[in-house]
């Protein structure tokens, strides 16, 4: 299957949050996306639940070995099976972190 492309403040993005949030603490997940955010060293900053009003919520997905991903000027490009933690609350000064660690290139059926 081809790459999925997650841009910034966009249905893709709250769908995608929305994905690994469900996952996070369970089976592994399997990813085939670049996310297209403001990157940083294996993670990039995605901006989900956009209002009318232009207000987003924040997250940062977060590989937790650099190594798992291909980062680019960009965001980055997840690929394999991750299993998902979160880190944070989300809200107020808490921000939300989803960090990845990759299980392997495949997941278990």
């Amino acid at each position: 299957a081809g790459v999925t492309l997650i841009h910034t403040q966009t249905p893709e993005a709250d769908a995608f949050v929305k994905g690994l949030i469900a996952t996070a603490g369970k089976a592994p997940i399997f990813l085939n996306h670049q996310v297209l955010g403001k990157p940083g060293p294996a993670n990039v900053t995605l901006y989900y639940g956009c209002g009318q009003t232009g207000s987003c919520s924040m997250t940062r997905i977060e590989a937790v070995d650099g190594r798992d991903v291909l980062s680019g000027d960009t965001g980055v490009w997840l690929r394999g099976c991750f299993s998902v933690t979160l880190d944070g609350f989300g809200y107020g000064a808490d921000h939300l972190d989803l960090e990845l660690r990759k299980v392997g290139d495949g997941c278990p059926t």
